[in-house]
């Protein structure tokens, strides 16, 4: 039996009488968090075309004019994502793919989508067809916006919506092993295929449905359920060894994990909380610590959360709390990767770069790093004794966004692409970044850097928002 978060409350629930219209373990959200990798991509609408392909060959092909003029439909649906929320009665416009699919001829049962970071996933043509998926380029009586796909994304409801894919290959490959990942955009095509990614011989039939999203097995809804499949992760208690206050609303967590098996900096682990009543919830949080460090979270309070508030103010050194991890493989860092290190932090998305520059300081490593660090005001600023301390070759700047103590010498105001070009490194350094915060302060630094020319494959990038684990 999981062990019972004394105090904890379940906030996030669907509408009296619609519960069956939330997969378990889900909670609704009013927000639409952004989940994608690296920076996002702006594609001019004269450059965008959608194609479909199969063996090699286009089969249509249509250019963004010539799409829009298809025949559109409004959709009023329900998204349930693998990070735990639902959003009820999203409002989309696009093109049915029974639409596009009408005016090709096709024998392939599947469709692969080939996404940037190396994420692939797969569809049966089944689940495309029979007014189950649309191309949206609408979302609530507005276009789409970039970060979340624009200017067109998959649509596909009533699967998990990591379905959904909004990252496609633009030169599409004849067979994965082809894959050109330099090269990605937002969707812009399908590309049919004989096999399904993913699924292994022996593989069971419940394991496979969870593959392909299917909403009713929330145990194997997606990639972040394969990737604990394949570590062979499992749910572990653990016991607060400290409780230590960081700002006004932000706390670390250090536990003591007999059984956790080491982490990468820049890695993730879950945090799963249960009710007396038998609900459960489940976030994501950062790991603040290096490998080889006690394991240690640092969570923000927010507003109206749901397991932010318990972690933050009913939790103490002593009590249980369920952890899986570590989790993704993308945001990490290690020596051997280089640098120098370009490091960009809004708010509490300093958490998993402090993981970073406690991992350089651990392993002597000289590659050189510079930090900057956004916050409202100085005394939000999360270890601040800490990075005042850097050893030589790390340098620390900040910028602060609503207030400045006297004699504040600091920068001030939102990061933007002059301050970046004033502290960051220079484009021929060829920089490995890493920004982490907010999704709009993570769009703009991106956006900045690669205006500044920064390489956008050497740009990673991590996002939250209200929803999010941080």
């Amino acid at each position: 039996m999981p062990p019972v978060s004394r105090g904890f409350r379940h906030l996030h629930r669907a509408p009296a009488g619609q519960e069956d219209r939330v997969p378990p373990g889900q909670y609704v959200t009013d927000g639409f968090p952004v989940l994608s990798a690296g920076p996002t991509p702006h594609t001019p609408l004269e450059q965008w075309t959608f194609s479909i392909t199969q063996g090699g060959q286009t089969k249509k092909s249509w250019t963004w004019q010539e799409f829009r003029a298809l025949p559109a439909e409004n959709v009023t649906t329900d998204i349930h994502c693998v990070t735990r929320w639902s959003k009820l009665d999203t409002m989309w416009q696009g093109v049915s793919v029974d639409t596009l699919l009408d005016q090709v001829e096709h024998d392939a049962p599947y469709v692969l989508a080939f996404c940037d970071g190396g994420y692939t996933t797969n569809l049966p043509i089944e689940d495309l067809m029979g007014g189950q998926a649309w191309v949206a380029y609408y979302y609530d009586g507005q276009p789409l916006e970039s970060e979340h796909g624009g200017p067109a994304r998959l649509l596909v409801p009533h699967l998990y919506f990591w379905k959904s894919a909004k990252e496609l290959q633009r030169n599409k490959p004849h067979a994965p092993s082809r894959l050109a990942r330099a090269q990605t955009t937002w969707i812009d095509g399908l590309f049919f295929g004989n096999s399904q990614v993913g699924a292994r011989p022996g593989t069971s039939r419940s394991r496979q449905a969870g593959l392909l999203g299917d909403l009713r097995l929330p145990q194997l809804r997606g990639p972040m359920e394969r990737t604990a499949l394949r570590g062979g992760l499992k749910w572990q208690t653990a016991t607060v060894a400290s409780v230590t206050k960081e700002t006004a609303a932000v706390v670390t967590i250090e536990l003591d994990a007999p059984d956790w098996p080491g982490h990468r900096a820049g890695q993730h682990l879950e945090v799963r909380l249960t009710a007396e009543d038998g609900y459960q919830a489940e976030r994501q949080y950062s790991i603040a610590s290096a490998p080889g460090e006690p394991v240690a979270i640092t969570v923000e309070r927010l507003e109206n959360g749901e397991v932010s508030p318990y972690l933050t103010e009913e939790l103490r050194a002593g009590d249980d709390l369920e952890i899986r991890g570590p989790i993704a493989e993308y945001f990490v860092w290690e020596p051997a990767d280089g640098g120098p290190l370009m490091l960009v932090a809004g708010g509490s998305g300093v958490v998993p770069l402090r993981s970073i520059l406690r991992h350089r300081l651990r392993t002597g490593s000289d590659v050189p790093a510079r930090l900057l660090y956004s916050a409202r005001t100085w005394p939000d600023v999360i270890y601040r004794d800490e990075l005042d301390k850097q050893p030589e070759g790390v340098e620390v700047s900040y910028t602060l966004t609503r207030g400045r103590p006297p004699g504040w010498t600091g920068h001030a105001g939102r990061i933007n692409q002059a301050l970046l070009e004033l502290v960051g490194w220079p484009v021929e350094a060829n920089a490995l970044t890493y920004i982490c915060g907010p999704t709009s302060f993570v769009e703009t630094a991106a956006a900045a850097l690669v205006g500044l020319g920064y390489p956008p494959e050497r740009v990673k990038t991590e996002r939250f928002g209200a929803t999010g684990g941080h």
